[in-house]
């Protein structure tokens, strides 16, 4: 199951990375403040990956020392993963609220492109979730299972900013921002979530 992981993990960093430059470029270009939450988002993505790499990796070296703390290594990968994913939506949310209640500027209604980006990073996103939850069933990788859900969060976030930048387009200029905040508690919800497994994992032993 090493190749399948690796390949895995390798897949989601390389479509992380590039849907975390469009969506940030043409979140700039057609001024949506959600969709360049979304691309955030994406870049925790990408570093999630990169740290479930190193911990699926750590099980398999050559070292004999870092092998026997392989579990200790993995659920260090989990709680960064976690840590990641919480200081990312706290810094979103802030600044979706921030945006919000700014008296003095108006929310910017977005372009067409950005929604044809939400709808095509929402398709992206659910692929690799699928592909990667049914990675983690048969390698009972709790590394690659979280990475599966955090694929999942970020579809969802992708469905946020395609509500708030079509809401905005039809005439509620504030849902763009609304929806960045809206990611944001995803982003939170999800932290928490793997948080939980990886104290579990602490206590039982991860899988």
């Amino acid at each position: 199951m090493k190749y399948n992981c690796n390949l895995a993990s390798g897949v989601s960093l390389l479509c992380d990375c590039s849907l975390a430059l469009l969506k940030f470029f043409v979140g700039l270009a057609s001024s949506s403040h959600a969709l360049v939450s979304d691309a955030i988002h994406s870049c925790a993505d990408a570093l999630s990956c990169i740290i479930v790499l190193l911990g699926i990796n750590a099980g398999r070296s050559g070292n004999k020392a870092i092998r026997r703390n392989a579990e200790k290594i993995e659920l260090l990968s989990l709680l960064m993963l976690s840590a990641i994913l919480i200081i990312t939506g706290l810094g979103i949310g802030t600044d979706g609220i921030r945006i919000i209640f700014n008296s003095t500027e108006a929310p910017s209604i977005p372009e067409v492109s950005a929604l044809c980006v939400a709808i095509f990073s929402l398709a992206v996103k659910e692929a690799l979730f699928i592909y990667n939850i049914r990675v983690a069933n048969k390698s009972k990788n709790e590394l690659i299972r979280a990475n599966a859900w955090h694929h999942q969060s970020d579809a969802l976030s992708c469905l946020g900013s395609f509500a708030g930048i079509l809401g905005a387009r039809l005439g509620y200029p504030f849902l763009d921002p609304m929806a960045s905040v809206a990611i944001s508690l995803l982003i939170i919800k999800v932290g928490i979530q793997i948080l939980i497994t990886a104290l579990k994992s602490k206590k039982g032993g991860v899988s």
